[in-house]
């Protein structure tokens, strides 16, 4: 068994999406709204003294270096005491309604993207959840404030919008730490694997076309036996070669040996090792023909190796070269199986006790 890995991109995006979907958490200061009708107070309370006074000059000084810049129309506005009563009740009353609502900076508006915003207020243990639609940022917030101000004049009006911008404080401020925190928990919650395919199942089916999917399936199923190193690496298997060979080796030095005390006399002619090279040689040649061609093993020419032994010599050395012949094509990983020993010693031993 094994699982089966989502691909890099594929685990990034859906974790993506993930972290996408997570509201953000913005941190309530329940004294910011008292800070800013505070400011507002205090700024009115100056106006009320440079007006009493009647000096417009000075009063649009003052209000300049508060950063209100005023005409000469809203300045002399600004002299008569009701018309100050009401920009100070739209201002005060908005500024207290408005804030508890929550009222963010506008450059904080970019993580608006979800449909509810969590909130943390001072000192309690959880967030609270709001919707995004509720959350007042800062011109929406101005205009709200201005809609409290019941007057037809439009210089009214965009004087107290000037006077709320610059005496906002936000209420609501982005907590970068715990939305981070809790998009990481929704990108780890993210399944790394599309599945896992058990002991016995299929992996691609037989005689159907390989998807996208099947591919996938096999990916996995190769880093599986690469971990597991039962894996045969692409390339020269150095280890396999020498393995090979001291296998061919040992047979051959076995059958050697065999040779020397059965026929001595063979290793005096140069001739009689020549032919048992030579029919040995032939004999693999046709055999890699045979495996090339996905032939049966009954295709195998060990007659051809052993009835020249058994006519020149006897049956009884024909039969060791004969079993030397079916071992050392065993050997061979074309024909590593108990279905071509078996057929290839018999085909040996019949066709050396065939010659008397």
């Amino acid at each position: 068994p094994f699982s089966v890995p989502k691909s890099v991109a594929e685990l990034q995006r859906e974790r993506t999406d993930a972290a996408a979907g997570v509201p953000p958490t913005f941190a309530y200061r329940s004294a910011a709204g008292d800070t800013m009708v505070a400011r507002l107070d205090r700024f009115f309370d100056e106006l009320d003294s440079i007006a009493s006074a009647g000096d417009v000059d000075v009063l649009q000084g003052i209000l300049l270096g508060e950063s209100v810049i005023a005409g000469l129309e809203q300045a002399m506005l600004l002299m008569d005491a009701e018309t100050r009563q009401l920009l100070r009740s739209a201002a005060v009353t908005g500024a207290s309604q408005f804030s508890v609502i929550g009222v963010a900076d506008a450059s904080e508006a970019r993580e608006l993207t979800t449909e509810s915003v969590l909130i943390q207020d001072p000192g309690a243990t959880s967030r609270r959840s709001v919707l995004s639609t509720d959350v007042l940022i800062g011109r929406d917030f101005h205009e709200q404030v201005v809609g409290q101000l019941q007057t037809p004049s439009p210089e009214l009006s965009e004087l107290l919008r000037l006077i709320i911008i610059r005496h906002t404080v936000y209420t609501l401020v982005f907590d970068p730490n715990l939305t981070e925190a809790d998009r990481e928990q929704a990108r780890q919650a993210v399944p790394e694997f599309l599945g896992n395919v058990v002991q016995q199942e299929a992996i691609v089916r037989a005689n159907e076309p390989i998807t996208e999917e099947d591919l996938v399936r096999l990916g996995a199923y190769e880093a599986e036996l690469r971990r597991l190193q039962v894996l045969e690496e692409p390339g020269l298997q150095v280890g396999l070669l020498v393995g090979s060979f001291l296998l061919n080796f040992s047979i051959l030095a076995v059958f050697g040996a065999l040779i020397y005390f059965v026929r001595p006399r063979i290793y005096k002619s140069l001739r009689w090792l020549l032919l048992q090279v030579t029919l040995v040689v032939v004999y693999f040649g046709v055999a890699r023909l045979v495996a090339s061609n996905g032939l049966p093993p009954v295709a195998l020419p060990v007659a051809f190796v052993v009835l020249p032994v058994a006519v020149l010599w006897d049956s009884r050395l024909a039969l060791i070269i004969g079993l030397v012949v079916a071992g050392l094509t065993v050997a061979q990983p074309p024909f590593a199986e108990l279905e071509v020993l078996f057929p290839v010693m018999i085909g040996a031993a019949a066709a050396a006790m065939g010659v008397r």
